[in-house]
């Protein structure tokens, strides 16, 4: 026998037993994370980049306005906005496109921080 209030309700077996034509939608939300039919990455991308983008859109206009030092700023990003754009990354499978994307999205943060454009040195990786 089952430990008391572990067993699931008796209706639930029932519901899902003769269930056969479930609708099929290109995109569905699954624990947080946007999965596509085509098993595609890009939309769960897409949505982090859009959220990473509205965080710190408003952090740093909280930070300009308190006088924030670059240092600072940039702390702020690490620890939030950089959590919120790799959220459920690790399970992504990461072609050079994606990358660049999220370079992208980097590099212009850090063009917001430091008020110029961020320089490729002679090994081609950026610094």
């Amino acid at each position: 026998m089952p430990n008391p209030g572990t067993e699931a309700p008796p209706c639930v077996g029932k519901q899902l037993a003769g269930r056969t034509n479930g609708k099929a939608v290109p995109r569905f939300k699954y624990l947080g994370r946007i999965l596509a039919q085509s098993d595609s990455d890009w939309p769960a991308l897409y949505k982090n980049v859009a959220k990473a983008r509205q965080k710190w859109a408003r952090l740093s206009r909280l930070l300009r306005a308190e006088g924030v030092s670059p240092k600072t700023a940039v702390w702020f990003y690490t620890a939030v906005v950089v959590s919120v754009l790799l959220f459920g990354s690790e399970s992504w499978v990461w072609s050079q496109a994606m990358v660049q994307t999220m370079e992208g999205f980097h590099n212009r943060v850090v063009r917001r921080l430091s008020r110029r454009m961020p320089g490729r040195p002679n090994n081609s990786k950026w610094g």
